[in-house]
């Protein structure tokens, strides 16, 4: 576990805020520059659509680079609590960027939901107040967060129909249900919309947003032919706006972008190139170490590939 003196965690406090508030002011600058540049050359726009603002529900983003949900095991062993003074700086190196829309990684909504250790939970106090605590220093990008609906223990139990209510089956493959929750298209999307229903009655239809993953076969997914099944839920919902994530690369991104109101998610390069917004526009990549992706918050070695990764004007590249 990383653990450090109160004197040593106030000065690296505040030689990072130093740092951050460099970078945003930087940030601001080079969006201001390119808004005026724009201005001046008339109504026509002329820089790619993936550098461009977008209406994203409440947030306004100021581009279309996303950071997708990634899993990396920086959380206690058991409490599942975010380890704060870690993550804190993961999230607010990948939001210096101004108005960049970070996706947190999937987090167990129920204790019962869970099965590994490490992995992040949003359903006591604690939690949630150390979640606040890393999410909430850069007013300027904004954070969603995704419940994980799918217990990941090796033991698998059969559900009781009431049990459902607190997981997701949609799939024709690992759902083999003879009740209302499985049978035909309809009833396998039953769940997984009465979730989003609930989720809209939380927190409000423009902060929800629904994640599908036609082609997963993680935890034994997968079907033959998902198209039928994965067009019923999204032309029920009628997104107003799409965010893809397929590996994409730079020339990749640009066109996908084109397509329309197209969001593109990057995991990978977004790990090792916490600047990625920027760095598309003309600047190499850091390639990633595929060997630190998944390094507990408690083993030796946390930190490394997690936030030292160098950022662009920091002329290590």
């Amino acid at each position: 576990m990383i653990q450090d003196s109160p004197n040593a965690n106030a000065k690296h406090n505040v030689l990072m805020d130093h740092k951050h508030a460099a970078r945003r002011v930087l940030g601001e600058l080079e969006a201001a520059m390119c808004q005026g540049l724009m201005m001046r050359r008339g109504a026509a726009c002329s820089c790619p659509q993936l550098f461009q603002p977008i209406q994203l529900g409440l947030p306004a983003l100021q581009h279309r680079v996303v950071l997708a949900p990634l899993t990396r095991f920086k959380f206690d062993r058991t409490s599942h609590v975010p380890t704060i003074l870690l993550m804190k700086e993961y999230y607010t190196q990948r939001a210096s960027t101004p108005g960049t829309l970070l996706i947190t990684e999937a987090t167990f909504i129920a204790a019962q939901a869970g099965g590994y250790a490490n992995v992040p939970g949003i359903w006591s106090q604690q939690q949630i107040d150390a979640w606040n605590q890393c999410t909430r220093k850069d007013p300027s990008s904004s954070f969603s967060s995704g419940p994980s609906g799918a217990p990941p223990s090796r033991t698998r139990l059969r559900l009781k129909t009431p049990e459902i209510d607190e997981y997701v089956a949609l799939y024709d493959v690992s759902n083999v249900r003879d009740n209302e929750y499985r049978g035909g298209i309809e009833n396998r999307s039953r769940f997984a919309l009465r979730v989003v229903d609930a989720v809209v009655d939380a927190v409000g239809a423009d902060r929800t947003g629904f994640r599908l993953s036609p082609r997963s076969s993680f935890q034994d997914m997968g079907m033959s032919d998902p198209l039928l099944q994965f067009t019923h839920p999204t032309s029920t919902l009628a997104p107003q706006r799409i965010i893809t994530a397929n590996g994409y690369d730079r020339a990749a991104a640009l066109a996908a972008a084109e397509e329309g109101d197209v969001l593109v998610a990057f995991g990978r390069s977004y790990i090792s190139n916490p600047d990625l917004p920027k760095r598309l526009k003309d600047i190499p990549l850091t390639p990633y170490d595929r060997k630190t992706f998944y390094t507990p918050v408690d083993k030796p070695g946390a930190a490394h590939g997690y936030i030292d990764y160098p950022f662009a004007e920091e002329g290590r590249l």
